[in-house]
């Protein structure tokens, strides 16, 4: 199976994940209209302020769910040494995005606590819209939080992927998160995918996009042959051990764990400027190897352990 067959198999149900998220809005509309309705003509009469606090908030919390699920509709998000693609990925690189998503999430942690103030049962039924927002901030905090952001993997990131990312116009960072997809799609069906094996699935759907990661690719290259040869060594290992990390779609995390121990032996071994080369290439690598957790593991760096997890955490 080839990336073509992948995309038209996986097409279809990646078009109705979209709109059945962008559906959750005409839920969530008639439930705030409800919640307007139970406050202002069925909350008692000695709920005073309490009253008018929910009724703020729900206010404020329908007008950041217009911005949340219809401006930026969340989508699929993974990162690839760097790479970012996704809906929430873009949304918490905007300052509109930020304060929509701080404002949405302090809408629901100031409704919960109300509400366990001692609303009655019949008036509780507003926690409809509760649930509701409670469920669309979750669907968008676990993939903007526990995507690879992790020391392990943001430590192989070098500072100009961001940017060039950055740098996508927002139709290309779309066409971007369909690549990535089918990327991750090859790798959970165990073909044998390298990561650069990203820029040839662009090829033939996207040739703007082509165009720019093969450039991008080339700035890489050059850079990269002007590294020490010791360190060039060091990043060609690391990306051919890739593959071995999802032998069968899987992660295996014994080869995970060899390419963190051999990364800080191999780190370890290199002359000040080697390193400081590396660094300079990587620039999260050393905050990586000087974290505690990184330490420790480096202590008995044969297995999976808690130390490593709580490096990808």
């Amino acid at each position: 199976m080839d990336e073509g067959d992948i995309v038209r198999e996986y097409e279809d149900t990646y078009r109705l994940f979209r709109w059945i998220t962008m559906g959750g809005m005409g839920i969530a509309m008639p439930l705030h209209a409800l919640t307007v309705y139970l406050i202002i003509f069925k909350s008692p009469k000695n709920f005073h302020v309490y009253k008018y606090v929910l009724l703020n908030v729900s206010v404020w919390t329908f007008l950041t769910d217009l911005v949340m699920d219809v401006v930026y509709l969340p989508s699929p998000v993974i990162e690839i040494f760097g790479f970012y693609a996704g809906g929430p990925v873009a949304l918490l690189g905007s300052a509109g995005g930020k304060a929509s998503f701080l404002l949405k999430a302090l809408a629901v942690q100031t409704i919960a606590p109300t509400i366990l103030c001692g609303i009655p049962l019949s008036v509780v039924f507003v926690t409809g819209a509760l649930g509701m927002n409670m469920m669309n901030v979750l669907f968008l905090s676990i993939p903007a939080y526990v995507r690879p952001q992790d020391l392990l993997f943001k430590a192989f990131t070098h500072a100009d992927k961001t940017q060039f990312h950055n740098n996508l116009t927002p139709r290309e960072k779309s066409e971007f998160n369909t690549v990535a997809m089918m990327f991750r799609l090859s790798v959970a069906l165990g073909l044998d995918v390298q990561t650069n094996d990203i820029v040839s699935m662009a090829q033939d759907r996207y040739p703007t996009l082509y165009k720019k990661l093969t450039q991008y690719q080339k700035e890489v290259s050059v850079k990269e042959y002007m590294l020490p040869e010791r360190v060039r060594k060091f990043i060609r290992d690391r990306r051919s051990e890739f593959r071995a990390w999802f032998p069968n779609g899987v992660l295996d995390s014994q080869a995970f764990a060899r390419s963190a121990r051999l990364s800080g032996l191999e780190i370890a071994d290199m002359t000040e400027f080697e390193r400081a080369a590396l660094f300079a290439y990587f620039p999260h690598l050393r905050e990586l190897i000087e974290n505690p957790h990184f330490k420790a593991f480096m202590l008995q760096p044969y297995e999976f352990n808690n130390e490593l997890r709580a490096l990808m955490a």
